[in-house]
């Protein structure tokens, strides 16, 4: 039911009371006013969750980008120090720097999608 809607039952129901149509005129504007502060308290309840969860959204994948970036780094720096250490290169060390690469890249990407200060909260 909107407000429209509202306003309608509950001047017919002021009306079925008894209640003089001055009284009911004043009674529905009072009621409107009321309404539209509703309205406006809860489109700004609703922006900031909007905020919120986001910032939320954003610091999960900022986690998961940290550590699958931090992984691959260590993954490679210990394929790299083994194959130096032991003279026995099984893998192309092409592959191995662009995966360190990619690792680099993905913990700083974390580190710039990670949100900044506290996250967005309901207070005002």
């Amino acid at each position: 039911m909107d407000s429209a809607d509202r306003l309608i039952e509950y001047y017919f129901q002021r009306k079925i009371a008894g209640m003089p149509s001055s009284d009911i005129h004043q009674s529905l504007k009072q009621q409107m006013m009321e309404e539209e502060e509703r309205d406006v308290i809860v489109s700004q309840v609703e922006y900031k969750e909007s905020l919120y969860l986001k910032a939320l959204s954003r610091k999960k994948i900022a986690k998961i980008l940290a550590i699958v970036g931090i992984a691959l780094i260590l993954i490679t720096a210990s394929v790299f120090f083994y194959t130096y250490t032991s003279d026995n290169i099984f893998i192309n060390p092409a592959i191995i720097y662009s995966v360190f690469g990619v690792g680099v890249a993905l913990a700083l990407s974390s580190f710039f999608l990670y949100p900044k200060g506290n996250i967005a909260s309901f207070k005002s």
